[in-house]
């Protein structure tokens, strides 16, 4: 009776009306379980499937099929790919994707060995697949001809790489583009134009994007989730594409270039707006708002801002800048940053008479210069942003200027020209003084207050930094405000006063943090570390600078990590752990880059700990000292660093693992 069933179920999915009756005579009374698989392929069927549940009470199906049902009662369960992540090493082969690949890998190339240093690469080969279990077998079968790493790099070339010539596979699942020609032949054609259209998004994409830039409505959307082409976050209210279907989309985009320029015209222009609004990053009461919407499409931000530098629309490209000035500095994104201005240069004429283009090629070079000093090349920096302020200061607006100099100021603090960067933000104020509304000079009185602090000028600071405060009142912003506390907790902690300078330091770590501003949670521990050692509070001060520490290594901020852990050492000296403070020391010395100048003093780094260890010298017996230092000279800077962050329960409580 269950074979029975079974044809004529078959035949009555197949349209045969007279089994269709028989069909739903035979299941009305019984009480039975009806499994379907790939139903999508068979036109009508999920109208056979509502006359059996209508005529059949107790009779309960189960479909598998790329497209809703969309019958009344259905429940639907999306099946997701296989586990693609893992937090650390040991812990990749946990991950189901991981041991997919490693089973087939092994039945394609007996003698393969996955090696930790692959982990990354086939870590990207499972984002590329999304975890599918066909595309994890296609690619796993290429591991006897290629290295895992050119493996993903193919991948991420085209589709077509992941298929196989095995001839006992069926024809359907011998490629991912005949699974993806399969579900591309199920759309109709307005849902085919949306879908090609959503090829450009990259990293998601909101309602408001889709409609703006292809077109989509709620409702094409939705259609688009039901067949699992698009994949839906209600809490986030975002759209994501698989990435090989985001490849097969863009490609058949492509065929028509009138079409393809269109969208990726739209796409910029949406974009462009959204960082259009960058001025309220910085003075608006949308900081945190809009920081987030930004953040959250970065890769749409740059794919928008990467259109318009290669089509040379240096106007367009110039409302991106401020926005990814401030983005990539909150987010101590510094490399990135490098390499993104890097290509505008590279891609823009040198020379050119449009003025627009020599704008963008001056901001450009200026943020550039920005990284280039927090990554440890001041000189590179002020080279990079020195010619720049100079041409924007006559030929652009108040804003261009304002970001050149402080991509000027910053490398001559590491540079330690403290006249010369006082000299430049007089300038700078003076200039923009008669422009501005009151925000961004006062930005500028904060550099002006810190470059006083340097100079032991503190009357000058508290002037300045006090005039900074009173503009800043007016408006509803975090990052200069968090700056303006800090100038007046160093100043604080110059005059002998720890616990105002704790308070204040405490409440810009929470603005701080209230923007994820990475940069700025350093600076304002590395400055906890130093009032708490005033307040004589010196296991406080510890954490604090290790926090500090740890956030200048996931930022790539090799100086700021040996200026924090020659703190480190001096708090270990002051509570008696004297070979440790040696060991700690010999290490930053061992390092070419504690030759350099910390952000904060006027020393580098390695005058600072050479007098530290002077006076360790004197107190200790010269055998032990000659050990400790040996023994710190042979740790490299960084394993020195994890031991500090393995060894302090407090540091590893509020920071987590050492990124460094």
């Amino acid at each position: 009776p269950d074979r029975h069933a079974q044809r004529a179920t078959a035949s009555a999915l197949s349209g045969d009306e007279d089994i269709q009756t028989q069909l739903l005579t035979n299941l009305a009374p019984r009480q039975q379980l009806l499994v379907f698989d790939n139903l999508e392929h068979l036109d009508g069927a999920a109208a056979i499937v509502a006359e059996i549940l209508k005529a059949a009470p107790h009779v309960t199906v189960v479909a598998t099929s790329r497209s809703k049902l969309n019958l009344t009662g259905e429940t639907v369960l999306s099946l997701a790919g296989l586990e693609t992540t893992w937090d650390r090493p040991d812990e990749a082969m946990q991950a189901s994707g991981a041991q997919l690949f490693l089973e087939a890998a092994t039945r394609s190339n007996p003698g393969f060995v996955l090696e930790t240093d692959d982990l990354d690469a086939l870590a990207e080969i499972l984002r590329l697949t999304g975890g599918m279990p066909l595309g994890i077998l296609l690619a796993a079968a290429w591991v006897d001809m290629l290295a895992i790493g050119e493996i993903a790099a193919e991948i991420g070339k085209s589709v077509d790489f992941l298929a196989t010539e095995m001839g006992d596979i069926p024809d359907r699942q011998r490629s991912i583009r005949a699974i993806f020609d399969y579900s591309w032949a199920l759309l109709n054609p307005e849902e085919r134009d949306t879908f090609m259209a959503l090829s450009v998004f990259r990293g998601g994409f909101s309602r408001e994007a889709a409609g703006s830039v292809a077109g989509a409505s709620l409702r094409s959307l939705g259609s688009l989730v039901s067949k699992s082409l698009l994949t839906a976050n209600p809490d986030t209210g975002r759209y994501e594409v698989h990435e090989l279907l985001l490849q097969y989309a863009a490609a058949e985009l492509e065929i028509d270039p009138d079409r393809y320029r269109q969208v990726l015209d739209a796409h910029a222009a949406f974009y462009a707006d959204l960082m259009g609004e960058a001025p309220s990053l910085m003075s608006g009461g949308q900081q945190v708002q809009l920081l987030t919407a930004v953040v959250g499409d970065i890769e749409n931000v740059r794919s928008a801002w990467r259109h318009y530098v290669a089509t040379g629309d240096a106007g367009g490209a110039r409302r991106f800048v401020l926005g990814l000035f401030i983005v990539y500095e909150f987010r101590g994104w510094y490399p990135a940053s490098i390499a993104l201005f890097d290509e505008a240069l590279e891609l823009l004429p040198e020379g050119a008479d449009d003025e627009d283009i020599t704008v963008l090629r001056a901001l450009a070079s200026a943020v550039k210069g920005w990284s280039l000093t927090m990554l440890g090349q001041p000189e590179a920096g002020l080279a990079a942003a020195e010619e720049p302020t100079e041409l924007l200061a006559r030929s652009a607006g108040l804003v261009d200027y304002w970001i050149a100099v402080q991509c000027l100021a910053v490398a001559l603090v590491y540079l330690g020209s403290v006249d010369e960067m006082a000299a430049r933000l007089d300038e700078a104020i003076a200039r923009l003084d008669s422009l501005d509304d009151g925000f961004w000079v006062a930005s500028l009185k904060d550099w002006r207050a810190f470059a006083a602090i340097l100079a032991g000028d503190l009357d000058d600071a508290t002037r300045l930094a006090g005039e900074a405060t009173e503009a800043l009142g007016s408006f509803d912003e975090h990052w200069v405000t968090a700056w303006n506390l800090w100038d007046l907790a160093m100043i604080a902690t110059e005059e002998d006063r720890p616990e105002d300078a704790i308070d204040l330091y405490a409440e810009q770590v929470a603005l701080c943090r209230e923007i994820s501003y990475v940069r700025g949670t350093m600076v304002s521990m590395e400055g906890l570390g130093e009032a708490n050692v005033a307040a004589g509070r010196l296991d406080a001060a510890e954490t604090a600078f290790i926090e500090g520490m740890a956030t200048a290594g996931r930022m790539g901020m090799v100086r700021d990590v040996l200026s924090m852990m020659t703190k480190v050492a001096r708090v270990q000296a002051l509570q008696g752990r004297s070979l440790e403070a040696v060991e700690l020391l010999a290490a930053v010395l061992a390092e070419p880059t504690s030759a350099h100048q910390p952000f904060t003093d006027n020393i580098p780094i390695d005058e600072t700990a050479s007098a530290a260890l002077s006076e360790l010298e004197k107190e200790l017996e010269a055998d032990a000292y000659s050990t400790a230092y040996a023994t710190g000279s042979e740790r490299p800077y960084d394993v020195a660093a994890k031991e500090l962050l393995e060894n302090v329960t407090g540091a590893a409580r509020l920071i987590g693992r050492w990124d460094g």
